[in-house]
């Protein structure tokens, strides 16, 4: 039987060889749609970039490893605890890259200079009003409230000022109880105490004021939110701003190279160099609250010490008169007071008084 041999080249005829007029099928690149979860998707493209790859080569590569291997080329495993730090990550890496931490930061800090300019003029404008010397006690009770206020958030720093007004007033009606002797003194006192309130409670609603202007004016800011801002509370604005901060700093601080990671490549590294600034401020700022107690014992200790110079300046000048102890002689060099004293200062006197004559007693002992 006679068979007929195919040309040369006859392979010509096979369909998906190449030939003119017939299209190869095997080096055209087709395109495959996936659907992949949105974290997982930003994660892996997080390490894909620092290798220089993009998903697309990653997923050819292995595509050509399972077909080759007939295998998966790698061992499954699951970490739910990385997982759901991917899950911050990627929320974050939203905040940064939309301008809603920076915006939200920003106003942060504007909000921060704003109630501290406020507070020391409520206190500047209550001191101008006074009738009379604003006592020691009193002072000091509020220098230790403010040294104590805690403005890590926006809404601690609107809170804050509604707590320093009540215990401002509180101060005030304490001060005027003790004051029975002197009730001009006491009244004086407890009028700057009121003076002060009003003017940290209208610190604290500039504040508020401040942070809702923000997020219903702000593009970056409403993009992240899932209402109309004009629909929520004073209390609810100022948690959208601080949850927005707290995330990105929280994930800053505790996820580092993940966050890092995310934006290789990107172009986002001047934002992402403002997050890392924005969680050294902070970190710089707890500790230094922290350090409050530490702060006031040492303003008393001055005070004490500056008291003790006080003396010593008053023994002086009885040396210097040769003046003899006694109670004529420390109270001619003593200062006068300008006002009748209150409990509290007429105590301070007799202590000053009893340190002095003790002193002088024990010199002449000697």
């Amino acid at each position: 039987m006679n068979q007929k041999k195919l040309p040369k080249g006859g392979n010509h005829l096979v369909k998906g060889t190449k030939m003119k007029g017939i299209k190869d099928i095997q080096t055209t690149v087709q395109n495959v749609n996936i659907k992949i979860d949105p974290v997982v998707k930003g994660a892996a493209e997080g390490v894909l970039s620092g290798m220089g790859l993009n998903m697309s080569a990653y997923i050819g590569m292995c595509l050509r490893q399972v077909a080759q291997d007939r295998k998966v080329p790698f061992t499954q495993s699951v970490d739910p605890d990385f997982w759901i730090a991917e899950s911050k990550v990627g929320e974050a890496k939203t905040y940064i890259e939309s301008g809603a931490f920076s915006a939200a930061f920003d106003l942060y800090l504007r909000m921060i200079d704003e109630f501290i300019d406020s507070r020391g003029k409520a206190s500047l404008s209550a001191y101008a009003d006074r009738d009379s010397d604003i006592p020691r006690f009193i002072t000091l009770q509020l220098a230790e409230a403010e040294a104590k206020t805690d403005l890590s958030s926006v809404s601690n720093i609107i809170s804050s000022g509604e707590a320093l007004a009540v215990k401002a007033r509180s101060v005030g009606e304490l001060f005027m109880a003790d004051a029975k002797d002197d009730e001009a003194g006491g009244e004086g006192g407890k009028r700057f105490c009121d003076a002060y309130a009003e003017g940290v409670e209208s610190a604290a609603k500039k504040a508020s004021e401040t942070a809702a202007e923000a997020l219903e004016s702000e593009a970056s800011l409403r993009s992240v939110i899932d209402c109309e801002p004009s629909n929520l509370t004073t209390e609810e604005k100022a948690s959208v701003l601080d949850y927005i901060i707290s995330t990105v700093l929280d994930v800053a601080s505790e996820h580092p190279s993940n966050l890092s990671m995310r934006f290789i490549g990107s172009g986002g590294q001047p934002e992402l160099a403002h997050v890392f600034d924005a969680l050294k401020a902070m970190e710089d700022y707890r500790e230094w609250l922290s350090k409050a107690d530490e702060r006031l014992q040492k303003n008393k200790d001055e005070i004490a010490r500056m008291e003790e110079a006080s003396h010593q300046h008053l023994l002086d000048l009885i040396r210097a008169q040769n003046g003899v102890p006694g109670t004529q002689n420390i109270t001619q060099v003593m200062p006068k007071p300008e006002k009748n004293l209150s409990p509290d200062e007429m105590i301070e006197q007799a202590e000053a008084f009893k340190k002095i004559m003790q002193i002088l007693n024990n010199e002449n002992e000697d």
